[in-house]
């Protein structure tokens, strides 16, 4: 009874910091021969509120080129009303690698719903953008997708958005 006891007690306490539960989160790799080709449906927050911001693009086609890239594909439900912020070059995004503890930050983030460049192909922002203010509202029970590319990454390594959600790569 006392390990149930407190259980739920950590439970209570992981939705309350991370405002996510791991029922409601699923991370996995994307497994995509080409950045330029984006699952059919898919619904990525769009910023509410920006300052002090340069946004720096990355085609997808640029991305394509860079091996060893790894793109991972993120589907979450918004609890209550949320706020997701984001840093300069990305830095409240972290990779830890599950063999070596070593953290890495995001090589490119998707932030549009549709980011698309004159060709057609979708754009992603590059870490070296730089971020004042970057907040996105997150809807009760919507579903959201979000795409970060690193520069390593497999099945076990744990993702970590600043207080917002922290999760395992799981397939």
């Amino acid at each position: 009874m006392k390990k149930i006891f407190i259980t739920l007690i950590a439970l209570v306490m992981t939705m309350a910091v991370f405002g996510q539960t791991k029922e409601i989160i699923k991370c996995r790799i994307w497994k995509t021969k080409s950045f330029c080709t984006l699952p059919d449906s898919v619904n990525v927050p769009g910023a509410v509120n920006y300052s002090n911001t340069y946004i720096k693009g990355l085609s997808c086609s640029d991305l394509d080129k860079k091996e060893n890239l790894v793109g991972v594909w993120v589907t979450f439900q918004g609890k209550n009303l949320t706020m997701l912020s984001l840093t300069s070059h990305y830095e409240n995004i972290t990779l830890v690698r599950k063999n070596t503890q070593e953290k890495i930050h995001p090589y490119a983030y998707m932030e549009r719903s549709k980011p698309i460049e004159k060709d057609g192909k979708p754009q992603y922002n590059s870490k070296e953008s730089t971020i004042g203010t970057c907040k996105y509202e997150l809807k009760p029970n919507k579903r959201y997708d979000v795409f970060i590319i690193f520069e390593a990454g497999q099945v076990g390594d744990k993702l970590i958005i600043d207080n917002f959600l922290e999760t395992e790569i799981t397939e």
